[in-house]
């Protein structure tokens, strides 16, 4: 059945790659085209013109550009990637390293009348260069094409202020689908413990936090506390807010306001502290500590039976080291939830500074990245496939993942450390009830997104 599945997406991508040089794409076509790169309607047009020997710089946090020897193969294809781009284009691309002073030199070097980038790979978290009007407005970009909209819908989510736009992302190895959140389980102990199929609960729309607690209860009950339901170092609770279709912060008016007092936050609250009151959750002995044992070391070592992760710990970590078998899973939805909500954490995206007199050249070579490193969703669940997943059922839950909604957990930044006390006196120290904690922070985390945004 693998082999099935493996076989029917290589025959989608080669069938639209056959359209397209039969002449059957939908997008833009020019007179140029780019060397051994083909369009499709999944990917960007390009339109090759000589940039006379620019330089444009792209200034990232990672070094998934250089193939170095520990780049991974698809990370040395862009690498090579961008050097035909260089060629193409007659330019340059300098690759700068940001550090977590990035801010900062930015704001420095706009203050001095310089660009520090002409494109910036950052995570949400950069928000704060646009709310202080440093980043430029994606829709007044015109060689980006925004309206075509064949960027990723993640990033124009994640870096918007109201009817603004501040970044652009796209489908690649290093990317987007990797920092998608994903429900790790090990089979085995759902066979030993006959647990019942999740696969089945999730097409049937069953997957939900009341069966999630039932599951995590037998397990710890027929294990006598042997097995964990799911443990929490890095304080995740907060994903079962967005899966229970809200969210901490909310656009109301286009005005971003502190959504705590919510009936489906407050709901998602009490559910974790209710789960956590049953001895489920194994937070208080592992959130912000690291007693040599990672969440990861400890599911695979048979001492919880969920691992709640970004999906690009399955195939670095599992495919590898995990000796039991083991399946992918959505997060399971909330009381007030019609879908299954993907959580994406830490997503990166490219920006351009506002008021670089090079902006529309940093568009063109940035639509030309986005063209020859760019995956469809059949090129990249065909790579899991034959990498990470080892059952034909977590492939059709990784399709699942990817199609479904999603919330970024960027929405939190704003919000600052008030807020993070004040579930923690909910979620771990059981402290206060959930309406109490988010009474408490309201008037300061309003301040804080305020400020944050620019709003008055």
């Amino acid at each position: 059945m693998m082999r099935k599945v493996c076989s029917v997406l290589v025959t989608l991508s080669m069938m639209m790659a056959l359209l397209v040089s039969c002449g059957g794409g939908t997008g833009d076509t020019s007179s140029n085209t780019a060397s051994g790169n083909t369009n499709n309607t999944d990917m960007f047009s390009e339109t090759i013109r000589d940039l006379d020997g620019k330089t444009i710089k792209l200034a990232s946090f990672w070094a998934d550009w250089t193939g170095g020897e520990s780049a991974s193969v698809e990370q040395q294809e862009c690498a090579k990637a961008l050097e035909a781009i260089q060629k193409d284009y007659n330019c340059k691309i300098e690759l700068i390293t940001l550090t977590d002073t990035y801010t900062q030199d930015i704001n420095t070097a706009i203050a001095s009348g310089t660009i520090y980038a002409n494109i910036l790979e950052m995570q949400s978290e950069h928000l704060t260069l646009a709310s202080g009007g440093n980043l430029m407005n994606v829709k007044e970009i015109k060689n980006l094409e925004i309206q075509k909209n064949k960027w990723d819908t993640d990033a124009a989510q994640a870096t918007s202020i109201g009817d603004k736009q501040y970044g652009v992302g796209f489908l690649m190895p290093q990317q987007q689908s990797t920092n998608r959140n994903v429900l790790v389980f090990n089979k085995e102990l759902v066979n030993q413990y006959s647990l019942g199929n999740f696969y089945e609960m999730v097409q049937k729309g069953e997957w939900t936090f009341d069966k999630f607690t039932s599951v995590c209860q037998d397990v710890v009950t027929k294990s006598n506390g042997a097995v964990q339901g799911m443990i929490d170092q890095y304080g995740q609770g907060n994903h079962f807010i967005f899966a229970n279709a809200t969210s901490p912060l909310a656009l109301k008016d286009n005005k971003y306001q502190f959504n705590g007092m919510d009936e489906k936050v407050l709901r998602a609250l009490q559910f974790l502290q209710d789960y956590n009151k049953k001895g489920l959750y194994d937070i208080k002995d592992y959130v912000g500590k690291d007693y040599g044992l990672t969440e990861s070391n400890v599911f695979m070592s048979r001492k919880t039976l969920f691992f709640n992760t970004d999906y690009w710990t399955v195939p670095q970590i599992f495919a590898s080291g995990m000796p039991d078998d083991y399946g992918v899973l959505p997060f399971p939805k909330g009381p007030d939830a019609e879908d299954y909500t993907t959580i994406v954490t830490n997503s990166r995206y490219f920006s351009f500074i506002k008021g670089d007199p090079d902006i529309e050249d940093a568009a063109t070579i940035m639509v030309a990245i986005a063209n020859r490193c760019h995956l469809t969703n059949e090129e990249w669940i065909q790579k899991q496939a034959e990498t990470a997943l080892r059952d034909d059922e977590s492939i059709e839950m990784l399709e699942l993942i990817l199609n479904s909604p999603s919330a970024n957990t960027s929405a939190n930044s704003p919000l600052g450390l008030d807020y993070i006390v004040a579930t923690n006196d909910v979620i771990y120290d059981m402290s206060k009830t959930p309406k109490q904690a988010m009474e408490g922070i309201a008037e300061a985390c309003q301040a804080k997104v305020d400020e944050y945004y620019g709003q008055k």
